[in-house]
């Protein structure tokens, strides 16, 4: 796969984490186990927006071996984010939304 097609794959998966987070905002009904998890949502998606700055610097300033790297380093944040939704999406009580009330 070229690093244009990585590079696209990890900006759809860092929208789909970001359409995520406004899909699960909390409501007062939440336990404190969700809202703990959005805000670890969004300190991973914030990391990895700023790790894609990083990318698109040194792919500009034409850093090519340190670009390559940056950009493998978010395809491991976008796998790991999308391994930890899984997790939280296995959670009892998910299948019916997320949990209330625990």
């Amino acid at each position: 796969m070229s690093e244009r097609d990585r590079l696209a794959v990890v900006k759809a998966s860092l929208k789909e984490q970001r359409d995520l987070v406004v899909c699960l905002e909390p409501r007062a009904d939440h336990d404190a186990w969700w809202r703990q998890h959005l805000r670890g949502l969004r300190g991973a998606i914030e990391a990895s927006e700023a790790h894609l700055a990083v990318y698109e610097r040194l792919a500009s300033e034409g850093e090519r071996a340190s670009a390559a790297a940056a950009l493998s380093l978010l395809e491991l944040e976008q796998a790991a984010m999308k391994e930890w939704h899984d997790i939280v999406v296995s959670r009892p009580g998910w299948a019916a939304g997320p949990p209330v009330g625990r």
